[in-house]
């Protein structure tokens, strides 16, 4: 075996201890304590903030060389925007060697990211537009844990509000040149949250995978825990266009009634499952504009529920005695749908029941709905109780908050209404007309007579519905 010459091993020993005498001068010359104000100033000019480290700071070299700073805030216009009790920032090993460190990822622990959608549609988080085009660059990885995440927008009455979450983003490009920053942002990431809360929706184990890519953001799957049952579904955000645009479908799978109209009403009115699916699309910057744009389709459907605190099929029977007997009191909350509610919050459908005792089962309940420039109109709603079936016409105005040509009748085996109500109004306030028989519910004599002459005659009448709830089963 050769002899490895003596100047190469002259060469590697004093390399060696260059290397480590450079490692010594990095060490001692990068106290975080001694750089923290600027530190701060980088950090402030970065992100377009404020950022104060207000505990301690420390520099680790394993695995990767990283700096942990702890109590972090990051301010703009005089209000937090990033609290983070711990931030990691990891760097290039070879880039603490230049001018300019470059960081490779950013951790923050135990956080709070308040997001705030300004008047004008720009976020809080967003530096400042600078004159001319920005040139291309890479971002770090993102990651953050046991964080709370709010989001305000003055478009929407309620916040929304994260808990315990955690996720990463990474891949964070952005191309060059001076269009808008959602447009030039491409990245990939998910995240979870314990629960996310709405005013007095809760929804629990949110969870979904994101994708961006030149304005459009991807979030797929999307699913979630509500009213004690599963959801999932996709939301696409289109910000490459001069008005944003959404496009989300969702499915909720054998929810329970009875705490949906409990958070409603406080009261035990119904119980049982359905299930809820829906496809919207929607434009604009404001609220009005998102809502006058919508269109898409609600879906409503469920068996075997419960309806409680009135014999419906009884009260039926007796009309002719109860002439304040209100269809829709009895009718709105499960065939109006999801839009129906909202007449519900305002309304109090349950009048019908005060004062009466037993429970009523819904056998099928269809409540389909088309939304087309802003207004839902029924395309199937109806519902069947043993001995009747309860069958819904018209729209609502999702604008105006507005009932549109509303009509609630009681069918027969036809199809044929018995009986009509019209609504109108609004959903906070409807009108409710008194019921108007088209047929009188008289006794069993009467209406084998009137049987007996539709025989002879050949007449019909106007079928009022002719969807997919079949007729309850002849006696």
């Amino acid at each position: 075996m050769s002899r490895v010459p003596r100047i190469v091993v002259r060469v590697g020993l004093g390399l060696a201890v260059l290397l480590a005498l450079g490692l010594l001068a990095v060490v001692a010359l990068l106290d975080p304590a001694a750089h923290k104000a600027r530190i701060e100033q980088t950090a402030s000019r970065v992100l377009g903030m404020e950022v104060h480290v207000n505990g301690p700071m420390s520099l680790r070299w394993r695995p990767q060389p990283h700096l942990v700073l702890r109590d972090v805030h990051a301010r703009k216009h005089g209000a937090d925007i990033v609290v983070a009790q711990e931030a990691v920032i990891g760097f290039e090993a070879l880039s603490l060697f230049g001018r300019a460190w470059r960081v490779r990822s950013v951790a923050l622990h135990d956080g709070v990211f308040a997001m705030v959608r300004e008047r004008d549609g720009r976020f809080n988080f967003l530096k400042d537009p600078e004159p001319g085009p920005r040139p291309e660059r890479a971002g770090p990885d993102i990651s953050f844990e046991r964080a709370t995440i709010s989001y305000t927008d003055p478009r929407f009455d309620k916040g929304i509000e994260g808990h315990a979450c955690r996720g990463s983003i990474r891949g964070v490009h952005l191309a060059g040149g001076d269009q808008r920053l959602l447009t030039r942002l491409s990245f990939e990431g998910e995240a979870t949250c314990a629960d996310v809360r709405a005013g007095d929706v809760v929804l629990t184990e949110v969870s979904t995978t994101a994708t961006g890519k030149q304005g459009v953001i991807d979030f797929q799957p999307l699913t979630t825990k509500w009213l004690d049952a599963q959801s999932s579904g996709h939301l696409r955000a289109d910000f490459s266009g001069p008005v944003p645009a959404y496009q989300l479908e969702q499915t909720l799978q054998q929810f329970s009634v009875e705490q949906l109209l409990k958070a409603l009403s406080q009261k035990e009115i119904a119980s049982g499952r359905m299930n809820l699916a829906l496809k919207l699309a929607m434009q604009g910057k404001a609220l009005k504009d998102l809502r006058q744009s919508m269109q898409g389709t609600l879906s409503l459907r469920g068996q075997g529920l419960t309806y409680h605190g009135v014999d419906l099929d009884a009260q039926f029977e007796r009309f002719e005695s109860t002439q304040n007997l209100s269809l829709f009191d009895v009718g709105a909350m499960f065939l109006a749908g999801p839009a129906g509610l909202l007449v519900t919050k305002g309304y109090d459908f349950v009048n019908a029941a005060q004062g009466a005792q037993g429970k009523s089962e819904i056998r099928t309940l269809v409540s389909d709905w088309s939304v087309e420039r802003g207004v839902a109109r029924t395309r199937d709603v109806a519902m069947a109780t043993a001995a009747n079936r309860v069958a819904l016409k018209g729209g609502i105005d999702l604008v105006n908050d507005r009932l549109q040509d509303m009509t609630i009748a009681l069918v027969d085996a036809k199809g044929c209404a018995k009986v009509k109500q019209q609504v109108r109004g609004t959903l906070q306030k409807p009108q409710v007309e008194k019921p108007n028989p088209v047929e009188a519910v008289t006794g069993p004599a009467v209406r084998l007579i009137k049987k007996g002459a539709e025989l002879i005659s050949g007449d019909s009448c106007e079928v009022f519905y002719a969807g997919a709830v079949p007729g309850p089963s002849p006696k």
